[in-house]
């Protein structure tokens, strides 16, 4: 939070290039296009963030020596009561994308392993601990060469809509859906079925 106070200190005085503000407005614009919700996404944007951080805590440091008092203490409850008030609200409980919601799902049903085909969060699996191996979409389709899909009873596949919906039938015939949604491509959750499973 105190990257906003250093920004708007450099701005003052004219020290911050415009190109890193078009910069940051054309990556924000690109990662908000793409309907994504993970933190790895504002990684480029980490070392801009902590020189503002650092240039806001420099400002407030030169306010406080120079006697107002009541300005930094009015940042501080500024910051803090953000901080405070983001985490009381949780916000991100709000506005999750359908990965998110998957991630959050897989995490709960804590399998063995994920298989997944198109888009799935299998970086944010690995980082949990969750071993994840991408499955060839054309290996789902009907008319497939090789149409094997070898899941463990503990593991579970991954899948959008799409492919869901045009999976080879007697493959899906041998998974049960276990959790799904409509949001953007719309996440597909499968385990195997009991029958396939024994």
């Amino acid at each position: 939070m105190l990257a906003p106070i250093g920004l708007l200190a450099l701005w003052r005085r004219r020290n911050l290039p415009i190109a890193v503000l078009l910069f940051v407005l054309l990556y924000y614009m690109a990662i908000g296009s793409a309907n994504r919700g993970f933190p790895r996404y504002l990684s480029p944007l980490l070392p801009l963030i902590y020189v503002a951080a650092g240039a806001g805590f420099v400002t407030l440091l030169n306010h406080l020596r120079e006697g107002r008092r009541e300005l930094v203490a009015g940042a501080l409850l500024v910051v803090v009561s953000v901080q405070g008030g983001a985490r009381l609200l949780n916000l991100q409980r709000w506005d999750h994308s359908e990965m998110r919601d998957a991630y959050e799902q897989i995490l709960a049903l804590d399998p063995e392993g994920v298989s997944f085909a198109g888009y799935a969060p299998h970086v944010e699996l690995e980082i949990a601990g969750i071993p994840t191996e991408q499955v060839s979409i054309s290996s789902l389709l009907p008319g497939a060469r090789e149409p094997t899909l070898a899941l463990s009873p503990k593991s579970l596949l991954v899948v959008e809509k799409r492919i869901a919906e045009a999976m080879n039938p007697d493959q899906r015939d041998g998974l049960r859906l276990v959790w799904s949604t409509n949001k953007g491509y719309g996440q597909r959750l499968y385990a195997l079925s009991a029958e396939a499973g024994e």
